[in-house]
């Protein structure tokens, strides 16, 4: 009870700074396409931490069984950037 709490009084004190710092549609932009650059790279670090590196994570069994091991993904994720969107 104690920590949603002190997680919603973070998300209060997060939220009325969101608002007080308005961008502009070219700063907006600017992070879409960083975010939009950034996105593999994202992915596959996720998938370090929260699978592969997850002993307990229900996903790694399954990859593993699959025998798809992270450079797998790698090499998957490198061959949709070449594509493009």
């Amino acid at each position: 009870m104690v920590r949603k709490a002190v997680s919603y009084l973070r998300l209060l004190a997060g939220l009325r700074e969101f608002l007080n710092s308005p961008i502009s549609f070219d700063e907006a932009r600017a992070i879409l396409e960083r975010r939009l650059e950034e996105r593999g790279a994202n992915f596959l670090r996720m998938l370090q931490q929260c699978v592969y590196g997850n002993p307990a994570s229900p996903y790694l069994a399954l990859l593993k069984e699959a025998q798809c091991t992270q450079g797998d993904i790698a090499a998957g994720a490198a061959r949709g950037r070449r594509r493009g969107p």
